[in-house]
């Protein structure tokens, strides 16, 4: 039935019906594509998960050059978080996530000048799930979620972007006003 008018290179797949002039022609590079597309995107081990200190977690994706470079701090909210007793941060984060991509390098930033007991970094799957159950046992919802604690006491979360009031702060100034409770 193929004749120079119907005739497809063999890249492409032909749907064969009883008039072959109806039937849709997919091409099956561009099939094959759209199906890696649409299960390499569905995959939740796609990105980073696990637990990571600081240094691990640098050394672990390719935001080395954002963390090492431009961010300047507020110098009054870092000496308010230099005078403060001394905290714990947990980031719940996503390598996915634009929010974490802007966030998540600034704190990196700050850490080394911040008086911290500890420093973790959970990545999150795109089901906002860690290997631990952690995101889950604290109730995660959105990325980035920084939960900062004295004593193992929540102190306070900053979710998605740093806010006073409702309105938008820089990441030393409502880290400082959590450290300050």
């Amino acid at each position: 039935m193929t004749n120079e008018k119907t005739f497809l290179p063999a890249v492409w797949l032909h749907a064969v019906g009883a008039n072959m002039k109806r039937q849709p022609r997919v091409p099956v590079m561009g099939g094959l594509i759209l199906l890696g597309v649409v299960l390499g995107g569905c995959s939740k081990h796609q990105y980073l998960t696990g637990y990571y200190d600081r240094q691990g977690f640098i050394d672990a994706v390719a935001w080395r050059r954002k963390v090492e470079t431009g961010y300047r701090p507020d110098a009054a909210a870092m000496q308010r978080l230099q005078q403060a007793d001394s905290f714990s941060i947990r980031m719940y984060m996503a390598t996915w996530c634009h929010d974490s991509k802007k966030w998540t390098p600034r704190l990196l930033a700050l850490s080394p000048q911040l008086p911290l007991q500890q420093l973790e970094l959970i990545p999150v799957d795109t089901t906002k799930r860690d290997p631990r159950g952690w995101a889950q046992r604290d109730g995660l919802r959105f990325t980035p979620t920084i939960v900062v604690l004295r004593g193992g006491r929540e102190l306070g979360r900053i979710i998605e972007a740093p806010k006073r009031d409702g309105k938008p702060v820089r990441l030393e100034e409502a880290l400082a006003d959590l450290a300050a409770k």
